[in-house]
């Protein structure tokens, strides 16, 4: 794929790509030079998790549904404890 460098100096990255490699406007990227090709990737200064925030919103939160469970275990021991 043939890309062309601007007047200003900027090149714009096809949609196509940007899809492939999960690229949203706004994502940090970092450039190098590798003999005589420049490299373009997403910048690692934050974990790959970091980048997957969100993705279970709307779903049921379990930490509490474990706090939950947790407290009824507890409240069925205390009751087998006070019938012994």
């Amino acid at each position: 794929m043939e890309l062309k460098l601007g007047t200003s100096g900027t090149v714009t990255i096809p949609e196509t790509l940007q899809k492939e490699l999960d690229w949203q406007p706004g994502t940090s990227l970092s450039a190098t030079v590798v003999g005589d090709q420049l490299v373009i990737k997403r910048q690692s200064d934050l974990p790959k998790w970091k980048r997957y925030r969100g993705i279970f919103s709307g779903t049921p939160d379990l930490l509490n549904e474990l706090a939950r469970e947790h407290a009824k275990e507890l409240a069925k021991d205390d009751e087998r404890i006070a019938n012994l």
